[in-house]
């Protein structure tokens, strides 16, 4: 069965992604991700049916194509088993997630590119109206051959006991039926799928157009109650200001009868129209009822949204390489931005330079204050990357010292030592410092210090010693041979603080 699994959900193949769960937050399980750098395999997915490691897939491929696509409904009051019956002989299928929320699914029997599958997904946004979601894939194409793009949690974790099952016509489907399914729905193109039968699930779009997500999750569910009713009509009135300066009063008083049971009696709801009419105003985002539906990230790319300066390229998710010092990458409206310093992640203005620099983008002006809560709300859903082993200060040293000691700057002859090469014996290669920082200088590597390097080569297990050539004494460092090696150098790190 793994291999059928395997067969359906291909990916790219240099990479996967493992989930850890710390803690249950209601219905949301919360935990870290990890990408981890090594080759996509059937054996993973044993491991994930049998319920020992969960799994996460990348669909888009090193061709930037995919044969499957997924919509991530991040709304837990979503009836899946609802959504299931509306797709009953189509081609999309429902699951559930780890949390609870809906996972729809697209399958092609042949590879599509990845920018038509995430528009076909979008597609199915707009038919249901969802207003908190993300996509896989989530890029149109991947930067470079580094690049590990975004996976997702795989259904049926644990096999026939996992509660990430799919659902047919309101029936769970075993892991046995669900590759039957692809089997028989998978399509040979996106045009095949029509959308038309949806019924939209979420009409609160419809009622606050390019509104701020809260506001619209909140309106979905029915009218303003009891105990949040006289913000909600404040946060209501300023998406009105917004949308109509000039006719935002009558607006509100038609909005209070409309979307809030009770209405605010007279004295109420002069108080809030007092309250707006104000020169300044914006969104109560930390007060009740908006504050734990939230969403700041979308509601930058909202037209009404919290930024006054207009609206923001949707920021779909931050990618944290664990190089030293860290690389981040930002998915930005489909596109990756990076690599990415800390401090270019952290000041909009840096980071505004390098989105017009890389994607001929100018972004609208926000406040210190609010791209700050912006990036702490990316940051709490990171995905950490292990770094290629070169990619680090630490890895370039180490590779460039393999190529001082291999390579033509090597040689076998110990009178070579005085002509600045290292010198490979039957254990160890041997060389002097000064000609192999003279090797890093010319291939630029100036990253750390003499007395840095010095201290790395020792932690290698390199040894420092002397000995006569040609009646000369000459000051060495001996490492043991590279082509001897049968286990990796254990990295280690460079410790600034200890020489300072």
């Amino acid at each position: 069965m793994y291999k059928d699994f395997f067969r359906v959900f291909p990916g790219l193949n240099r990479a996967y992604g493992q989930f850890f769960i710390t803690e249950r937050k209601g219905p949301k399980l919360d935990g870290y991700g990890k990408t981890v750098r090594e080759s996509y395999s059937e054996e993973l997915w044993k491991q994930h049916l049998d319920g020992k490691t969960g799994l996460g897939v990348i669909p888009i491929d090193q061709n930037n194509q995919c044969k499957w696509g997924c919509l991530d409904v991040d709304d837990y009051s979503v009836d899946i088993e609802k959504i299931s019956k509306q797709f009953v002989k189509k081609n999309l299928l429902v699951c559930r997630s780890k949390s609870g929320g809906a996972h729809i699914f697209i399958f092609t029997k042949k590879p599509v590119s990845a920018s038509s599958m995430i528009n076909k997904l979008k597609d199915i946004v707009k038919r249901f109206g969802f207003v908190k979601y993300d996509l896989r894939p989530q890029q149109t194409k991947l930067l470079n051959e580094e690049d590990v793009g975004s996976w997702l949690n795989m259904p049926y974790f644990g096999g026939e006991q996992s509660d990430r099952y799919a659902l047919y016509d309101g029936q769970v489907l075993t892991p046995e039926h669900f590759i039957k399914w692809v089997d028989k729905f998978a399509v040979d193109t996106l045009e095949e799928i029509n959308l038309g039968f949806i019924e939209k699930l979420n009409k609160s779009n419809e009622i606050l157009p390019g509104g701020p997500p809260c506001l619209q999750e909140l309106l979905s569910q029915g009218p303003l109650g009891e105990g949040g009713r006289n913000n909600g009509l404040f946060n209501i009135g300023v998406y009105l200001r917004k949308r109509f300066p000039e006719e935002w009063q009558e607006k509100l008083e038609e909005y209070n009868d409309e979307h809030l049971d009770p209405p605010l009696k007279p004295r109420e709801f002069t108080s809030v129209l007092n309250s707006l009419d104000k020169k300044t105003y914006n969104y109560k985002c930390k007060d009740s009822p908006i504050n734990s539906v939230c969403n700041k990230t979308k509601c930058l790319t909202c037209e009404f949204g919290i930024s006054d300066e207009g609206t923001m390229p949707i920021l779909n998710s931050i990618t944290k390489i664990l190089t030293n010092p860290p690389q981040y990458f930002l998915t930005l409206s489909e596109k990756k931005v990076g690599p990415l310093s800390s401090k270019q992640v952290y000041s909009f203005i840096d980071f505004k330079q390098v989105v017009f620099e890389n994607l001929d983008l100018l972004l609208p002006k926000i406040n210190d204050r609010l791209w700050t809560e912006t990036v702490n709300d990316l940051m709490s859903r990171v995905i950490s990357v292990e770094a290629p082993k070169d990619s680090s200060n630490e890895g370039r040293l180490l590779d460039l010292l393999e190529r001082f000691c291999t390579g033509s700057t090597s040689s076998t002859e110990i009178e070579d030592l005085l002509r600045g090469k290292a010198i490979i014996q039957e254990i160890v290669t041997e060389f002097r410092i000064n000609d192999f920082m003279e090797f890093l200088d010319r291939h630029r590597f100036k990253e750390f210090k003499l007395h840095e390097i010095t201290a790395y080569l020792k932690n290698l297990g390199a040894t420092h010693n002397g000995r006569k050539i040609k009646g000369k004494f000459t000051n060495t460092w001996s490492v043991p041979n590279f082509q001897m090696q049968t286990e990796e150098f254990k990295q280690p790190k460079i410790n600034k603080e200890a020489y300072e």
